[in-house]
């Protein structure tokens, strides 16, 4: 989920189990939002997906939804169980 400023606020992130706020870019940072408990009705803005965005979701065998990714991501969507 974006994080950069003029991406805010976000829409669902509220409703998150579990965030991860990791580095994306530069000093712009990205959340890896884990929903379980809650499902909420809006969720984003979604961004591209980079490599440990799903290793993180992996760790929780998790449904990855993503726009677009890294080609990084795009190895790691090939050789993990984790449905994207």
């Amino acid at each position: 989920m974006n994080n950069h400023p003029e991406a805010r606020p976000q829409s669902g992130l509220q409703h998150a189990d579990v965030v991860y706020e990791v580095l994306s870019e530069g000093a712009v940072t990205r959340f890896v939002a884990i929903y379980q408990s809650q499902q909420p009705v809006r969720i984003g803005p979604v961004r591209s997906a980079r490599g440990y965005h799903i290793n993180l979701a992996n760790g929780f065998d998790a449904f990855f939804v993503t726009h677009g990714w890294s080609p990084e991501a795009e190895g790691c969507s090939k050789t993990t169980q984790l449905p994207i």
